[in-house]
């Protein structure tokens, strides 16, 4: 996080949060971890603020990656999205306060000067802080209506489906009805021939009366006699 010109011989070790450089393995860079002495000289009340910033800012952009991996499938609401930007906002402070190691009173008893660990903090407390702004610019994803509106255009597709396989179908042969045979042809046509028989019309009384007074004619018939009857 910082560099720190120790014993003022021009030759300077990083000193970070959470441990520093070995000051007697110059060619490897080992860092090693504070010890109870070193923390008693060196952790004031703005390196310790700088440690439990840094510290939130490495639990805040956990949880802050993980949720924008997961919107991408699932969508986020308006409210959720504010939620979201203040996490990046807030992400971005800690970023930012991890540099009040530079204001502890041990750098203002040496030469200090800002590591290359301090200058990725910054970078990130800036990118974050413009990561924001499209944050909170999220809106509701309409995702029920648009359900909906699939199902519909399903539906449609399978009955498109359906009357397209009916049409494919072979259609079945209605049943030929049989011609009559011969026989049966002339058994109708002399049918068809016999005249029609007329009606008789019903006898009135004045027809009755007609025919009672008209005579009467009675034919005997000849007989014949023969020989022996005539004697």
């Amino acid at each position: 996080m910082i560099e720190v010109n120790v014993l003022n011989s021009g030759s300077y070790v990083g000193f970070g949060l959470f441990g520093r450089e070995d000051l007697f393995n110059e060619d490897t860079y080992d860092c090693v971890t504070y010890t109870d002495n070193e923390k008693d000289i060196f952790f004031d009340t703005s390196w310790r603020s700088a440690r439990a910033m840094g510290a939130l800012m490495v639990i805040f952009a956990i949880i802050l990656t993980i949720v924008m991996f997961v919107i991408i499938c699932c969508g986020i609401t308006k409210m959720g999205a504010i939620v979201l930007g203040v996490f990046s906002l807030l992400t971005s402070l800690f970023a930012f306060l991890e540099l009040l190691m530079l204001s502890s009173e041990f750098c203002n008893k040496t030469d200090c000067k800002l590591g290359y660990s301090g200058g990725v903090a910054i970078v990130t407390g800036v990118l974050l802080f413009f990561a924001t702004i499209p944050i909170c610019m999220f809106r509701d994803v309409p995702r029920k209506p648009r359900a909906k509106k699939e199902k519909k255009e399903e539906k449609k597709e399978k009955e498109a489906d359906e009357e397209n396989q009916k049409e494919d179908e072979p259609k079945e042969e209605e049943p030929k009805e049989e011609e009559p045979k011969e026989e049966e042809k002339e058994e109708t046509k002399e049918e068809d021939d016999k005249p029609v028989e007329e009606e008789q019309e019903p006898v009135t009384e004045e027809d009755k009366g007609r025919f009672e007074d008209e005579p009467k004619t009675e034919e005997t018939p000849e007989i014949e006699l023969t020989e022996g009857e005539k004697k």
